[in-house]
């Protein structure tokens, strides 16, 4: 069972994300859901544009920081990858997601971003590699991580 199970978190979840959605209507949104069908066919490059205090904390598995992308971009844009971009909920993410389909790049912006990972169940991992369930969620606002994982502000 996993916290997406619980209607509070998933509405509250859902409820920020929306506020996203409706700030950038136009950028392309991925649920978590569809992102992992998906994955199963598609090589993916995942991207978290938080700033480095919030990726000091964790990061989704694998995932590459704003910076390490643009010093990649010629490669992965070579390679026809697909690239996933997250922040907390999906609004600044949004707005990296569309610079990058405008650059010609199939961008897509995680919905919900790392609050929809955490209420799957999923793990984050700290710079150093480690597995971990603790996650910078932005702000008090912002702050609605499920039980078992622990925010840092």
């Amino acid at each position: 069972m996993t916290d997406s199970d619980n209607p509070s978190y998933t509405e509250a979840i859902e409820e920020l994300a929306s506020i996203c959605h409706q700030i950038h209507p136009d950028a392309p949104w991925l649920s978590l859901s569809e992102l992992l069908k998906r994955s199963e066919r598609e090589e993916w490059v995942i991207v978290d544009v938080r700033a480095k205090r919030e990726r000091d904390v964790s990061i989704i598995p694998g995932a590459l920081s704003d910076n390490e992308f643009e010093a990649q971009r010629a490669q992965i844009e070579q390679d026809g990858r697909y690239i996933l971009v997250y922040c907390t909920a999906g609004c600044r993410s949004a707005r990296y997601a569309q610079k990058l389909l405008k650059q010609g790049f199939k961008a897509f912006n995680l919905r919900g971003g790392i609050l929809a990972w955490a209420l799957e169940g999923k793990t984050f991992v700290t710079p150093s590699g480690e597995v971990t369930r603790q996650a910078h969620v932005y702000s008090g606002e912002w702050n609605v991580l499920p039980p078992g994982y622990e925010s840092v502000l």
